[in-house]
């Protein structure tokens, strides 16, 4: 959703290809990674659940999935943030372009 929101920033703003910013192939591939992420985490969570109901240590799958949780809040965390400032330097630019027209 952050990378429409600044994909639509950029064309409402600075009328560019979008498509060749450096900014946003980066903010792309943060998306992309956190995706695979978080398939990665859902994978590692059924992984865990069925390792230890195999084991009967089911306690340790409130700890794993806990620790998922949190790796996958860090993850959005930093999208988040790379999308802010993307989305702030966009704006700062079109307030530079508008004030020497």
């Amino acid at each position: 959703m952050g990378y429409v929101k600044v994909r639509q920033a950029v064309q409402r703003l600075e009328h560019f290809d979008p498509d060749k910013d450096a900014h946003l192939s980066a903010i792309k591939t943060w998306m992309w990674l956190a995706v695979a992420a978080g398939f990665l985490l859902i994978g590692v969570c059924v992984g865990c659940f069925i390792a230890f109901y195999a084991f009967v240590h089911l306690g340790w799958t409130v700890l794993s999935n806990q620790s998922c949780i949190v790796i996958s809040l860090v993850i959005f965390g930093l999208y988040s943030s790379r999308v802010t400032a993307a989305v702030y330097k966009i704006s700062i630019d079109q307030h530079k372009v508008s004030a020497k027209i």
